[in-house]
């Protein structure tokens, strides 16, 4: 059965061998997030995981094959479906129900001014927001920025981490946080120096997320806030509208894909070896020296230890936002500093 669904995807994805490179890459972050979710189903998942990850996997690859607005936008909104029945059907405690509602409001509500934009004006994907003044561009920005997320737009993603099944959490860093960033990267040709707002949002946001990882004692919290942290420098770079920045932008999306899904299942190991993911309870447990190892590898990744991408990729960051803004140094010292802080 597995391999008839990447035998799907495959085919899918040839269709993009002739799309611009950042449509390439995002593909190929998706294999690799669809590949880590089916080596870890086992018997003891429900077929309906299976279809679920299958159908959202579909989705997505839909999504970044789009050139039209319309299909854009539908595929943009239904990829919520597979993650809200994930939730619902596959969570652990009652509060799954707030959780998933929160995940809905936000991203359906904040979606509104991008289905008014597809239902008037529709387009080329790459023409998205081209011809928009600068108020309804804002607008249109959110809908994307909710699911990357901005900060004060984020406040759905620590409760859908913590209520999702190790699976759902898996999509949503891996795959769900990469569409709004791939959106926001789309409409950034168009920004102007009052977008700087979210700039200002995303390196203040990230110094307060910092602060509550180190608040929370749920792995799953930690990760998820880590997420939001990190996840802020793609708005950055977008806004920077340099080839530094849009570098950074990109490299960030593949090398978060590449330790958070990780850091998820990794807790949900330590879980399966406590039964609790509190740092409190955990470690008081037997657990091996190898798995051990394991954690500190993926948690020196998540703050940039050298000579990995992480690394480059916050020297990056410094360069590019220091070129236009040199104030910016305080608080990318700082969100720096209190990431390495809480990952230690």
């Amino acid at each position: 059965m597995y391999l008839s669904h990447f035998l799907i995807f495959f085919c899918l994805a040839t269709l993009l061998l002739e799309a611009p490179s950042l449509s390439f890459i995002m593909v190929l972050i998706v294999f690799h997030v669809l590949l880590l979710c089916y080596a870890y189903l086992t018997d003891s998942f429900s077929s309906l995981v299976s279809a679920l990850v299958f159908i959202l996997g579909i989705i997505v690859l839909c999504f970044f094959c789009s050139y039209s607005l319309l299909p854009f936008f539908i595929t943009y909104e239904f990829s919520l479906l597979p993650i809200a029945c994930l939730i619902i059907f596959f969570g652990y405690q009652p509060e799954k129900i707030s959780a998933t509602v929160f995940l809905l409001s936000y991203t359906i509500l904040c979606s509104l001014p991008l289905f008014y934009y597809v239902a008037t004006v529709g387009g080329s994907v790459n023409g998205l927001g081209s011809s928009s003044t600068q108020g309804m561009l804002f607008l249109l920005s959110l809908a994307f920025m909710v699911k990357s997320p901005l900060f004060v737009l984020h406040n759905w993603l620590p409760k859908a981490h913590v209520e999702a099944p190790v699976i759902g959490s898996v999509l949503l860093s891996g795959i769900m946080l990469k569409l709004g960033g791939y959106g926001f990267l789309i409409l950034s040709a168009n920004f102007n120096p009052s977008f700087y707002c979210f700039k200002y949002l995303s390196l203040s946001g990230s110094v307060i997320c910092c602060l509550c990882c180190f608040r929370h004692h749920d792995i799953k919290s930690v990760v998820a806030y880590s997420s939001v942290v990190h996840m802020g420098a793609v708005t950055i770079g977008a806004i920077l509208g340099s080839e530094s920045g849009l570098w950074v932008s990109v490299s960030i999306m593949v090398s978060h894909t590449l330790v958070s899904p990780y850091l998820f299942l990794l807790a949900h190991e330590l879980y399966l070896c406590s039964y609790s993911r509190s740092y409190l309870h955990a470690f008081n447990y037997s657990i091996g020296a190898s798995f051990l190892l394991l954690l500190r590898v993926f948690w020196g990744l998540n703050f940039g230890v050298p000579p990995f991408l992480p690394f480059f990729v916050e020297v990056a960051l410094f360069s590019a936002i220091g070129s236009q803004w040199s104030l910016s140094f305080v608080p990318l010292i700082l969100r720096s500093l209190l990431s390495f802080l809480y990952c230690l």
